[in-house]
């Protein structure tokens, strides 16, 4: 267990001389980490959102990542995979995970601050 802690510890502090100023973010995403839950970082372009979430994901072994840009016309079936027309011939609803989703351990989505006109 020590062993662990050391080694969190270590992240964390890799992390932080990486990142100045964003201690309280830091010390979220590591509470969240531990604690396996999810989260959710809000703030303008340009404030190292991204790059946060990419440092910390390096210093963890065997720590895959998922990243994908949504957009409002992103479609589930590009994260999820299409539904199983098989699996709705014998009344179950089912996505196609094998080709399509990715089994991250380090899900990571962005999404698009650009807006569109409407015509």
């Amino acid at each position: 267990m020590t062993d662990i802690r050391t080694r969190v510890q270590a992240l964390a502090a890799a992390v932080k001389t990486q990142f100045v100023e964003r201690d309280p973010v830091i010390d979220g995403l590591f509470a969240a980490l531990l604690s396996g839950q999810h989260v959710l970082l809000l703030g303008v372009p340009g404030t190292a959102k991204s790059a946060l979430a990419v440092a910390l994901q390096q210093g963890i072994d065997k720590a895959s990542m998922f990243r994908w840009l949504l957009t409002r016309f992103t479609p589930p079936e590009e994260l999820l995979g299409p539904t199983s027309l098989k699996g709705l011939e014998n009344d179950q609803y089912r996505r196609v995970t094998s080709a399509s989703c990715p089994r991250p351990t380090w899900p990571f989505w962005t999404r698009s601050s650009r807006r569109t006109r409407r015509s």
